[in-house]
């Protein structure tokens, strides 16, 4: 991976990550009005901060292209490991579906929150598969597996969906056994509990008072703004609504703008044009195999040189190509996906919840491209993994029954 990143990866890239990456040089009025308004990307800027410095790293695309490689390349590990502790059987497809999303992933050269926010999102999947085993360290994955959560919430607030996935699920087992629990359940919530408040309580600590970026006060935009663009259009990034969040300098006017506009657009579908809207965007949410590659944000700023490049930039010459094989490979996911939707298992049910969780956040949210999908591939990639062998059952039951058809 780190090879492809050094192939591809020799570009400057724009809009968010390039605000990242121009705070981390030098801070200007403008970027300190964009992390004012925007205060969520504070964790990815001091990470991207602290990581350069730690690493005694220059601050250059082509080091952050190798670091976010890094973090892909861990989640994948990390996916592997989730199979191998659910079944051993399954470790050589898990290793080649991670694999192929790897080959198949160019966004790993974009510093962005999309991957760096991975191995969090593995890292709690594993913890939380290693505590349904029993292990005799139940308590400390108990308490890694809350910090990895948080940690990914920092990053990116709506990767703790498959988190409250696991919550959910749990409590439906407590209210099945009639609320009968073991001394160890008790201590296991105890030690996620501590995990996570002490790294939420932390983390907004390290924010408050870190120095990189002095940002104004009560300028973020408030949640329901991401509410109000995820209805609009394609329910994507709204150019008009965001300047508006700017130029709105009390919070209270920029609520009650949003919540107008919300109330605004409502009206304009009515409640069938609304459902209709849903639908557009849930195909628009999860359709592109590519995960959004090129079609916002104008990350590549330079022209395809190398061969790779030729594979993966705007005016590469097998870029249609790329696009049609990874569209017929996420096609035969979407398959596995489908004809085992009834599959019933332990984790199944808690990937799956995962999955229909983050369908209705970027319902709800701003969404409109399968570029958020990406922070949940590390339960998509295990759901096609377990689902791999029972697939192919259902494959061969579909063929055998269209050739006693054919033959009856």
């Amino acid at each position: 991976m780190e090879n492809i990143a050094t192939r591809i990866g020799l570009t400057p890239n724009g809009f968010d990550p390039d605000h990242i990456f121009e705070a981390n040089k030098h801070v200007t009025t403008y970027l300190k009005g964009y992390f004012s308004v925007y205060p969520n990307n504070i964790s990815m800027l001091l990470m991207e901060h602290y990581i350069l410095k730690i690493s005694n790293l220059k601050l250059t695309w082509m080091n952050l292209a190798y670091i976010s490689a890094l973090f892909v390349d861990i989640s994948a590990v990390l996916n592997v490991l989730i199979i191998k502790n659910i079944n051993k059987n399954l470790v050589n497809i898990s290793i080649v579906i991670n694999c192929i999303w790897i080959l198949l992933f160019p966004m790993v050269i974009v510093p962005y929150t999309d991957t760096w926010v991975l191995p969090f999102v593995s890292g709690y999947l594993l913890l939380y598969v290693l505590i349904k085993r029993e292990n005799k360290k139940i308590l400390l994955f108990s308490f890694f597996m809350s910090v990895c959560a948080i940690m990914a919430y920092f990053l990116k607030p709506s990767a703790i969906i498959p988190f409250f996935a696991i919550i959910i699920y749990e409590l439906t087992r407590v209210i099945d056994r009639k609320f009968h629990l073991k001394k160890i359940d008790y201590l296991v919530f105890i030690c996620c509990l501590l995990g996570g408040v002490g790294t939420y309580i932390s983390g907004r600590y390290i924010i408050n008072n870190q120095s990189v970026i002095n940002i104004i006060p009560g300028r973020s935009v408030p949640i329901v703004h991401y509410v109000n663009i995820g209805m609009k259009g394609e329910g994507k990034y709204n150019f008009e609504d965001d300047m508006k969040m700017y130029s709105l300098e009390d919070k209270k006017d920029r609520v009650e703008y949003s919540v107008k506009e919300i109330k605004k657009t409502l009206k304009g579908y009515g409640v069938g044009g609304y459902l209709k809207f849903l639908i557009l965007k849930q195909q628009l949410n999860t359709s592109d195999g590519t995960f959004g590659w090129l079609q916002e944000g104008n990350f590549i700023t330079r022209k395809a040189r190398s061969s790779l490049q030729q594979v993966y930039y705007p005016d590469g010459k097998y870029l249609d190509d790329y696009k049609y094989i990874s569209q017929g490979i996420w096609t035969l996911g979407i398959a596995v996906l489908f004809l085992t939707m009834f599959s019933i298992g332990k984790y199944q049910s808690v990937l799956k919840l995962s999955l229909i969780g983050g369908f209705i956040f970027l319902l709800i949210f701003e969404g409109g491209r399968s570029r958020y999908l990406i922070q949940y591939l590390p339960v998509l990639l295990t759901i096609l993994a377990i689902s791999w062998n029972n697939f192919l059952v259902k494959l061969n039951k579909i063929a055998d029954f269209q050739k006693d058809k054919m033959w009856s």
